[in-house]
């Protein structure tokens, strides 16, 4: 079973991810002092949180808030975490890990980016091969992704990558 570990103050991230993993998984998601379930398929847990201190799990994957700083001291090495480029304060407080890092901003030298942007849909941009976790190998690519308008930029590229990551296979099928 995989954790997903979200870091924010904000609930909509989190909200966002668990609406749309439940197209594809059973997701567990537990927020703050509430749990629910939605979703049909494998299962994954959703733990939204404002912070960690610490976390000793195998197959998680850490989405950092959009403007959050502060992760846990205590992390494995196995972890993935999704992070904002353009969070400063972030990418300097992850240079220290040494577990994978996906970062989603507006450079090539980012993993995930976007290169068009119209009202309806993202092309959203994959730079790097990216590893899911069943270890399988992706390609870079790009894939138009649509939006509802609430959602910030980053959101949608961690969501993005987050889907692409636990293999939800629903993401090729929207093409």
């Amino acid at each position: 079973m995989t954790d997903i570990i979200v870091i924010d103050s904000e609930e909509s991230l989190s909200l966002l991810i668990a609406e749309t993993l439940s197209r594809s998984f059973s997701v567990r998601f537990y927020n703050m002092n509430s749990m629910y379930l939605s979703g049909e398929g494998n299962a994954v847990n959703l733990w939204r949180t404002d912070s960690l201190h610490g976390l000793v799990t195998d197959d998680c994957i850490v989405v950092m808030g959009e403007n959050t700083a502060a992760i846990p001291r205590l992390i494995p090495d196995t972890a993935v975490i999704i992070a904002n480029a353009l969070n400063k304060e972030q990418m300097n407080t992850l240079s220290y890990l040494t577990c994978n890092v996906i970062t989603c901003g507006n450079l090539i030298m980012d993993t995930v980016s976007y290169t068009s942007i119209t009202d309806e849909e993202i092309s959203v941009s994959f730079g790097r091969t990216v590893t899911t976790l069943d270890g399988d190998e992706i390609q870079p690519f790009e894939i138009p992704v649509k939006r509802n308008g609430a959602e910030s930029l980053y959101e949608i590229m961690a969501v993005t990558a987050l889907r692409l990551l636990t293999g939800d296979n629903s993401i090729i099928e929207e093409v």
